[in-house]
């Protein structure tokens, strides 16, 4: 017998929490512009809490090695910088995630058909199946850069998907832990 353990029964908080990540999930879905914006205030909110913290830790440094901690100080200077300009003007958020995320996909590409070459000594169809799909995938890099806005929102609805699938699943595990 599988469960043989105390039975738990309906993990109401598992569902529920669910239910949030399924909405959200749908919110990411019909209103990825929305979402991206959400994202790049979730950013500005990060950079500032780092640039504080870099300023802080300058404080301490500067006690500790001198003249080098300066550059937490120009890093915090910077952080916060960027977290105002995010906080103040949505818009530069939003196209600065959209031109991280297609420069994160160039890079992964890139690297990927590098290293493609190797795979040849296995399977010769997995190596031309895999190099065919890093060049699309180099030439959605390529895309994505030219209308950063556009991969801000495709960044939202990937973000959707991967709340749809725990969202589900959490529900999923509510109703396992009563049985």
């Amino acid at each position: 017998m599988m469960n043989e353990g105390k039975e738990w029964g309906f993990d109401w908080f598992e569902c529920l929490f669910g239910v949030v990540l399924l909405l959200a999930a749908v919110l990411m879905f019909f209103h990825p512009t929305g979402s991206a914006a959400a994202l790049a205030v979730i950013f500005a909110i990060v950079a500032l809490v780092a640039g504080v913290k870099s300023i802080w830790v300058y404080r301490k440094l500067s006690q500790e090695i001198g003249y080098r901690s300066f550059t937490m100080l120009i890093g915090g200077a910077i952080e916060i910088l960027l977290a105002l300009l995010f906080l103040f003007k949505i818009h530069a958020g939003i196209f600065t995630i959209g031109i991280l995320f297609a420069v994160w996909i160039l890079v992964y590409s890139i690297c990927q058909l590098i290293v493609v070459d190797h795979v040849r000594k296995f399977n010769g169809g997995i190596f031309w199946t895999s190099l065919i799909f890093d060049l699309i995938t180099l030439f959605l890099g390529f895309f994505l850069l030219l209308d950063p806005n556009l991969a801000a929102k495709v960044l939202a609805v990937i973000i959707g998907i991967v709340l749809l699938v725990a969202g589900i699943n959490m529900i999923m595990l509510a109703f396992v832990h009563r049985l």
